[in-house]
């Protein structure tokens, strides 16, 4: 599952970058349902070439640790883009980077990033096996 991972990683890398990138030209607000649709949309990607590579659909163990790795990757290309773009758009440094990152580091913080996770986590285990069997398998 790691090549599905990998697939769903660098989709996800683009697709989060592109949207970075219309926020701040376009001066758009985003919301959770956009991330959302940018996790769907990657592992929708990853279904299209697990399918096309073992032409079945995946086992409740694959999809799990395919879920699961995803997730991960999700967590840490978010939070290296999220770093990047606040030293982008202000004149923080390394290190008042740093100390704005222990500030978000509460417990309300915590209370969101299990939802969000949750969220994320039900998406990508949703969209990668039901993209296989409603719509690549008759």
């Amino acid at each position: 599952m790691k090549k599905y991972v990998l697939i769903f990683s660098a989709r996800y890398l683009v697709l989060v970058l592109a949207h970075s990138v219309a926020r701040i030209y376009l001066n758009l607000q985003s919301s959770i349902v956009h991330n959302v649709i940018i996790v769907c949309l990657s592992s929708i990607i990853a279904a299209i070439v697990f399918k096309r590579d073992q032409n079945r659909s995946p086992t409740a163990e694959e999809t799990k640790s395919f879920s699961l790795l995803s997730l991960l990757s999700v967590w840490a290309i978010s939070l290296c883009v999220m770093v990047g773009l606040v030293a982008y758009q202000s004149n923080f440094s390394p290190v008042e980077v740093g100390s704005t990152l222990d500030t978000l580091a509460s417990t309300g913080f915590l209370f969101t990033f299990i939802l969000i996770s949750a969220l994320y986590y039900l998406a990508i285990r949703a969209s990668f096996p039901w993209y296989i069997k409603k719509v690549l398998l008759p």
